[in-house]
């Protein structure tokens, strides 16, 4: 399917696809992956006879405009990406559906963005991102390839061969920038949540220990929690047969 593309607040072209028809939904992917994620999971085909579905390549991801700087990375213009979107296809209101990074953005649309109606939050906590240990980790590990990188000694690092893969893809820089920047978003507290929102996690998703210990705060929002037995962080969206039922169920009540 050829892209469309959408001009954000900074001038920062936002890739998109479009299908099926009815209210908008935005799916928004993870770090490292981009639009057609939600393709090759099955998403977009069992989504579409009930919403218009616009999956997004998030700015320094796929078809999207790659900045390099950190500040360029932003939660207020990651927002503003998701709401030309929207503006792109006309839609004043809409639900948005968003995994790991994505899911990130998310948490910041249930405080900050009064358009949106329904949020589902896959792999992802509310609170300071920056206190998070798999933060920190990740800004010292893609640190680390960056150092071999430009000292020509990636072999030295032993990587898996899907990471090599990933380095083919994305450039590390940007990564770096992306961590950096969700580094410095502001905190939600799960009561700031201004519209209907699902949390989900699995039992093998490093995100899993953070949204067990917010879980009694989320609950008293009236944020809906699951934790799925055996689900690992990717499969938060590959196992369609899983995560789906529920989320539609979600997403189709009234409002």
């Amino acid at each position: 399917m050829t892209a469309r593309y959408a001009n954000s607040r900074d001038g920062t072209r936002i890739a998109y696809e479009v299908s099926g028809a009815g209210p908008l939904l935005v799916l928004a992917h993870g770090l490292t992956n981009e639009r057609h994620l939600w393709h090759a999971a099955g998403h977009v085909a069992a989504l579409a006879p009930h919403f218009t579905v616009a999956t997004l390549d998030l700015r320094g991801h796929g078809d999207s405009d790659k900045p390099t700087d950190p500040l360029a990375y932003g939660a207020e213009q990651l927002l503003d990406d998701v709401h030309a979107v929207a503006d792109a296809l006309g839609s004043e209101r809409f639900a948005y559906w968003g995994f790991s990074y994505g899911g990130t953005i998310g948490v910041q649309a249930t405080a900050h963005a009064p358009r949106v109606t329904r949020t589902v939050i896959a792999g992802s906590m509310f609170g300071r991102q920056g206190d998070q240990e798999w933060l920190r980790q990740g800004i010292e590990r893609i640190e680390r390839v960056i150092g071999a990188l430009e000292h020509g000694r990636l072999d030295t690092l032993g990587l898996a061969d899907e990471d090599r893969a990933a380095l083919a893809r994305f450039s590390p820089y940007i990564v770096r920038a992306c961590l950096q920047a969700i580094a410095s978003f502001p905190g939600v507290e799960p009561a700031a949540a201004r519209c209907p929102t699902f949390v989900y996690t699995g039992t093998g998703d490093h995100a899993r220990p953070a949204i067990q210990a917010q879980q009694p705060a989320l609950e008293a929002a009236g944020i809906r929690v699951a934790v799925y037995d055996g689900l690992t962080h990717s499969q938060l969206v590959t196992a369609r047969e899983v995560v789906l039922p529920p989320v539609l169920a979600f997403l189709q009540e009234t409002a």
